[in-house]
């Protein structure tokens, strides 16, 4: 699969920003779909769609683990 980011129509934006959306799309290489606040409490899941967290947290981990 390829990610492919486009950086042309979102410039301006940080490298934390970055960081998370790629984190986000590698997720939905994985399987993983997005994830709203009642299943991702601590807010630390880049699969969040309103939040940029930077990182997978357990439960992605443990999801991409079982899909594969």
């Amino acid at each position: 699969m390829d990610v492919k980011l486009n950086t042309r129509t979102m410039s301006g934006k940080s490298t934390g920003y970055w960081q998370s959306l790629g984190c986000h799309e590698l997720g939905h290489t994985g399987g993983l779909g997005h994830r709203s606040h009642s299943s991702d409490s601590n807010d630390n899941s880049c699969m969040r769609e309103e939040i940029w967290p930077r990182y997978f947290d357990t439960h992605d981990i443990d999801a991409v683990n079982h899909y594969v």
